[in-house]
C-alpha cells in the first residue's frame, strides 16, 4: 500500500511510483525536481471525470465537485511532507475505525 512507503523508505524524501503497466522511454529524472508546492501527492489531473462523478465512492465530502480527478499510473510522493502530516497514522486509525465496525469517521466524511 502507498500508505506504508514513508516506513518503508525512511531515508528517502521523495519516491516516484509507476503502475505495473507503465512503459519508461524517456528519462525520469526531472520528476525529483518538481515544485509540488507543499502537496504530499503529485499526479497528472484527469478531467474526463470530475470528483462530483465519483460521489458512490466518495460519499459525502467537502471535495470541489468540478475539480478534476487524477490518474494513478504515475505518482510523486513527498514522503517528507506525510510524515508531517502523519498520514500512515491517520489512515491507520481509519482503518482501525472501519474493522471495528464504525464506518467511516464523521470527520472522513465531511
Amino acid at each position: 500500500s502507498h500508505y506504508l512507503l514513508p516506513e518503508i523508505f525512511k531515508n528517502l524524501d521523495r519516491v516516484v511510483v509507476l503502475d505495473d503497466d507503465i512503459v519508461v522511454q524517456q528519462d525520469l529524472s526531472a520528476l525529483w525536481s518538481v515544485n509540488m508546492g507543499g502537496k504530499v501527492n503529485g499526479a497528472v489531473e484527469s478531467c474526463a471525470i470530475r470528483l462530483g462523478q465519483l460521489n458512490n465512492y466518495l460519499g459525502r465530502s467537502n471535495f470541489d465537485r468540478n475539480s478534476c480527478a487524477w490518474m494513478s499510473g504515475l505518482n510523486i510522493i513527498d514522503l517528507a511532507r506525510w510524515r508531517e502530516l502523519n498520514l500512515t497514522g491517520t489512515f491507520r486509525k481509519l482503518v482501525q475505525e472501519l474493522k471495528s465496525g464504525g464506518g467511516l469517521p464523521e470527520a472522513a466524511a465531511s
